[in-house]
């Protein structure tokens, strides 16, 4: 009895006291539904963020075994390709063998005969040597020909040289530079060049600024 008459007294302080928290309650609402809100939308995006994950994983998945399907669908169908390619590469083979075999026994059994074949050959082997022996004696020939022309083209320079040099030659009375007494005579193309010299002033002479063979200058000479 006591206590429900100080309930009683105390009614004032109980009212004002729950209308407090009531308020405190109602302030701190807006916070709280902003906090479960923010919190629901964080549960509810990982777990879309986890489905799409997985709804990924799995298409990733499903992609790597059609793939890996269609690969190995591919690799029987070359691996066939190239069985097929290879077992006509050795049909080809073995009918070509045998073709080969077969001809050749036909040929050496009902066409060629075996000393037939023999002469043939040799007769080959002696027209091939007879040939090549021709192609050395050509060789031979063409060199000769060549060092020929050459000697022959240095010889015409040669004596080229020596037509300008007429001068040069030894008189009665003095010696001429190519057969110096001291030094010998000089010898060039296994002749001294004073024999050279001599050789090309008896075919050619200067007259009246042109070269004349001495021949012509004589006839010339004796008909005046």
């Amino acid at each position: 009895m006591a206590s429900f008459l100080q309930l009683i007294e105390s009614k004032s302080a109980l009212l004002d006291t729950f209308f407090f928290h009531q308020k405190q309650a109602e302030k701190c609402f807006q916070k709280v539904h902003i906090g479960v809100s923010k919190f629901q939308a964080a549960v509810r995006s990982f777990a879309v963020r986890k489905r799409i994950k997985l709804l990924r994983h799995s298409a990733v998945a499903v992609q790597r075994l059609f793939r890996g399907y269609l690969g190995k669908l591919r690799f029987r169908e070359a691996l066939t390709q190239q069985q097929r390619i290879e077992r006509q590469k050795f049909f080809n083979f073995s009918a070509t063998q045998i073709q080969k075999l077969w001809r050749g026994f036909f040929s050496r059994k009902y066409i060629h005969h075996l000393q037939a074949r023999r002469k043939f050959v040799d007769s080959v082997v002696a027209k091939n040597a007879a040939f090549q022996q021709e192609l050395r004696d050509y060789y031979e020939q063409e060199l000769k020909k060549g060092e020929r022309i050459r000697e022959e083209k240095k010889e015409q320079e040669f004596e080229e040289i020596l037509s300008h040099l007429h001068h040069l030659i030894s008189t009665s009375s003095a010696p001429g530079v190519f057969s110096s007494p001291f030094t010998g005579p000089a010898i060039a193309l296994d002749l001294p060049i004073e024999e050279h010299l001599k050789r090309i002033q008896s075919k050619t002479v200067l007259y009246r600024g042109k070269a004349r063979p001495v021949d012509s200058l004589n006839g010339s000479l004796m008909s005046s």
